[in-house]
C-alpha cells in the first residue's frame, strides 16, 4: 500500500514539475520614452510594475530585485 501510494505522489510530483509557461516580450529602443514604457509593460505583466522617481522636470524609473 506504501509503494502504491509513493508512486501516485511521485506521479503527481514529476506531472506538475514539468508543465512551464512561456512570454514573449518587446523592448523598443526609439526614445528613451518608449523603452522605459516597454519595460513597465513587461514589469506589470509579470506584476512587479516599475516604480517612478521624479524631481522637477528628470523622471527615473527604478527596478528593485528581491529574491
Amino acid at each position: 500500500m506504501k509503494c502504491i501510494l509513493f508512486k501516485w505522489v511521485l506521479c503527481l510530483l514529476l506531472g506538475f514539475s514539468s508543465v512551464s509557461y512561456s512570454r514573449e516580450f518587446t523592448i523598443d529602443f526609439s526614445t528613451q520614452q518608449s523603452y522605459v514604457s516597454s519595460l513597465n509593460s513587461i514589469r506589470t505583466e509579470i506584476s512587479t510594475p516599475l516604480e517612478h522617481i521624479s524631481q522637477g522636470t528628470t523622471s527615473v524609473s527604478v527596478i528593485n530585485h528581491t529574491p
